[in-house]
């Protein structure tokens, strides 16, 4: 694994800007280093954009940076006009989970200081892909993750890294009351993240006449290194990513 000269470029600073103003006032400045972000929610909500955003404001700090990528649902032309540099981004494509956790735990031991993985839920365990289909595997995939935060928690104080896992969400079967929605491995992602992103779509945007874009909702469900419960809300236009504009972007406390 070759990282760039980069390297030397590095500046101090404890979190990683979005670059999108009134999140980073949401976020008390950005995604936090040494700690693990998740960002989850419906289809099509931007979770992927966010990313990018992080990702081109972590190049513009002469940050090495690392995808792993096992969705392979977006396009380079997108990417750049966001103003990602995909040459400087080093992009894995893992066969399957514990292929993937490898790369992370190596990248983490060679300083990379982002790493976005796209997506939990498309990571596949190894015994998933070598057995028939309807077999059972209960269990796997969460026990891989509860084992993969114990070994990259330590991994992260050391080297003050940020890890970005995207989510997806799937309905939970025995849920009553409530939302039966909830994210991949769930149970064990949720006691380790220290901060968690959920977004969500409000309204499209519309001029003259034509869908543009949405109004996207993005909260902070949990924050361990700041104050959670409070939410943004700004469109999200189609071909461009994120953007602020003064009559839709507010700052609040999450009611519901």
């Amino acid at each position: 694994m070759k990282l760039k000269s980069t390297l030397g470029g590095w500046r101090s600073t404890d979190r990683i800007p979005t670059g999108i103003n009134v999140v980073d006032e949401l976020l008390e400045g950005g995604i936090p280093f040494g700690a693990m972000t998740e960002i989850d929610g419906p289809e099509s909500t931007g979770k992927s954009t966010l990313a990018m955003h992080l990702i081109r404001q972590a190049q513009a700090l002469y940050l090495p940076v690392a995808l792993v990528q096992a969705e392979d649902a977006l396009l380079a032309e997108y990417v750049s006009a966001i103003g990602v540099d995909l040459d400087d981004v080093i992009v894995i494509e893992p066969a399957f989970l514990e292929q993937a956790l490898d790369d992370i735990e190596e990248l983490l031991k060679n300083d990379v200081r982002l790493i976005v993985v796209d997506s939990v839920a498309a990571l596949a365990p190894r015994v998933e892909t070598e057995i028939d289909f309807g077999d059972n595997h209960l269990y796997v995939l969460r026990r891989l993750w509860d084992e993969a935060q114990r070994r990259f928690s330590p991994l992260l104080r050391q080297s003050q890294a940020a890890l970005v896992l995207i989510n997806q969400e799937r309905n939970q079967p025995g849920i009553l009351f409530g939302n039966p929605l909830r994210p991949i491995a769930w149970d064990v992602l949720r006691y380790w993240t220290s901060l968690r992103l959920y977004l969500q779509r409000i309204k499209a945007v519309r001029r003259n006449g034509s869908i543009v874009g949405n109004v996207m909702r993005i909260a902070v469900k949990k924050n361990r290194l700041g104050v959670p419960f409070r939410e943004v809300e700004l469109p999200l236009l189609f071909g461009k990513g994120f953007v602020e504009e003064r009559t839709s972007a507010k700052i609040g406390q999450v009611v519901s």
